[in-house]
């Protein structure tokens, strides 16, 4: 008896607040929404994020691209110095800028998302062009890149770390 009387009370308060849940008389029901939600509308934000960077640099437009990053983003290039801060990155890409024009390309290989950081490896080929006439540099290698959510929901990046898979020439002997 006892058993049944439990099951009929949690029965009775489950209808209550299925039914305070729902639309009130008169209501519009709450409207279903299209796409994507939780962690694949974090990836698809993160990618649209990507596409742009690589947009940004491919256009040599230094602004774009420093738009998207971090106030206190850090880039580590290889066989440089790291790069600390949004106007050291402005300073580091608007030196490219002027002496390449660059042709970008960038594979996502995967995307972890864990609350509001998210890490995106890529594989990228790219053709630096000297402005002054001369050989392209082309290189091709694998990218590294942290972004962090900001408080309106975008993401912006705030780590960087990229290397060529093309291995340095061989040093003479000594």
């Amino acid at each position: 008896m006892r058993c049944s009387t439990i099951l009929l009370g949690v029965s009775g308060l489950s209808f209550v607040l299925l039914s305070a849940c729902g639309p009130q008389a008169g209501q519009q029901p709450e409207p279903v929404v299209d796409g994507p939600t939780g962690a694949e509308a974090d990836v698809a934000a993160i990618t649209r994020v990507n596409v742009e960077l690589i947009e940004a640099f491919n256009a040599g437009d230094v602004s774009a691209a420093v738009a998207l990053v971090m106030d206190d983003a850090v880039d580590l290039p290889p066989q440089r110095p790291a790069v600390i801060g949004k106007e050291a990155i402005r300073e580091f890409l608007q030196s490219d800028v002027d002496q390449f024009t660059m042709d970008f390309a960038d594979e996502i290989v995967e995307v972890e998302v864990a609350g509001d950081l998210a890490v995106v490896w890529t594989n990228y080929t790219v053709t630096l062009a000297p402005k002054g006439g001369g050989e392209p540099i082309k290189s091709k290698g694998k990218w590294l890149k942290v972004l962090k959510r900001q408080s309106d929901g975008s993401w912006k990046f705030s780590r960087n770390i990229w290397n060529s898979d093309i291995p340095p020439p061989e040093r003479p002997a000594s």
